[in-house]
């Protein structure tokens, strides 16, 4: 997995723009700045800090690009804006010139340990770490990696490489488009995923879980409370589950369900084939296409449908 430090800033980069703005409870960060690695990390309580950097050129190629660019800061009711300044004039030399740029872009923000952002960043990185509030993060063919966030935190990628862990807070939303997913502890009231055509690793998960998958393999290790997934066109793999109810659907795949010996469950599987492990302490009806009845004497639902797909049932 990813090496989840912070982007260390070269140091050769030069410093091209510096704002310091006051912040309240209140304060909205929004960032949007394409093919920038941008870092968010604690700073002071009631600061909001923004340092631009640029590396791998000149002075004066620097400050050139910026210019280019159009960045701006805007700090107006509560709201701090950090984006690019599109004019008419940016037609298509510009986007090209903006390709071929010189440089690198990292920008560097320290805020409140709570607080409240919408970062963007196309075609670039960003790393956040130690924060908390209403966070909403999204990359677009780049790199996103995140490590103990807190609060409600929405995520949005496609065409990227995901690397999420420690999450704690009332809610996770994750919109995942062709992209990879590895998620290593989240705590939440509610964690809602939805991917397609995105190979997810998840694990340590604890509280409400939701996943829905289109394409792309779904594995779920060590689940602390209810479980509800459903993939399309892909393989669900699942193992370490609590004693929390559990809904597993596929549609054109296999379901792959691994169990404790001591686990109990009230069981009810339904696919063209069941693959059942003979050395789980089950009592009730089987056949090859159903399973119902009790595992070690029975406990929370444990339901599992396959339409053109095998179930696999086995002591993990």
């Amino acid at each position: 997995m990813p090496d989840t430090s912070p982007l260390v800033i070269p140091e050769d980069a030069i410093e091209v723009l510096s704002r310091d703005f006051e912040a309240t409870p209140e304060s909205r960060l929004l960032v949007n700045v394409p093919r920038a690695n941008v870092t968010l990390q604690p700073g002071a309580s009631n600061r909001i800090e923004i340092r631009v950097y640029m590396a791998g050129c000149d002075k004066d190629a620097a400050y050139a690009y910026l210019d280019d660019l159009g960045l701006r800061t805007r700090h107006a009711e509560d709201v701090v804006r950090v984006k690019p300044d599109l004019t008419p004039q940016h037609d298509t030399n510009w986007w090209r010139r903006q390709r071929e740029r010189v440089g690198t872009m990292y920008v560097d923000l320290r805020l409140p340990r709570t607080c409240n952002a919408d970062i963007q960043a196309a075609a670039g990185a960003i790393e956040a770490a130690d924060l908390g509030g209403k966070l909403a993060l999204e990359i677009n063919a780049g790199r996103l990696v995140a490590a103990n966030l807190h609060g409600q935190l929405e995520v949005f990628a496609r065409s990227s490489e995901l690397d999420l862990s420690g999450f704690k807070g009332k809610s996770a939303a994750l919109n995942i488009y062709t992209s990879t997913l590895h998620l290593d502890g989240a705590e939440a009231d509610r964690l809602d995923i939805e991917a397609a055509a995105s190979p997810l690793r998840l694990r340590n998960l604890a509280g409400t879980t939701r996943i829905t998958s289109h394409g792309g393999s779904t594995h779920v290790r060590t689940v602390r409370g209810s479980l509800r997934a459903s993939v399309f066109g892909g393989r669900l793999d699942v193992a370490d589950l609590e004693e929390a109810e559990t809904e597993l659907t596929a549609s054109g795949g296999d379901i792959f369900i691994g169990l404790p010996s001591s686990a109990g469950a009230d069981i009810s599987l339904r696919a063209d084939q069941i693959a059942f492990d003979p050395g789980l302490n089950f009592e009730g009806d089987r056949e090859p296409e159903y399973v119902d009845g009790h595992l070690n004497g029975g406990g929370p639902a444990l339901r599992a449908r396959t339409h053109r797909g095998t179930i696999h049932c086995e002591r993990d």
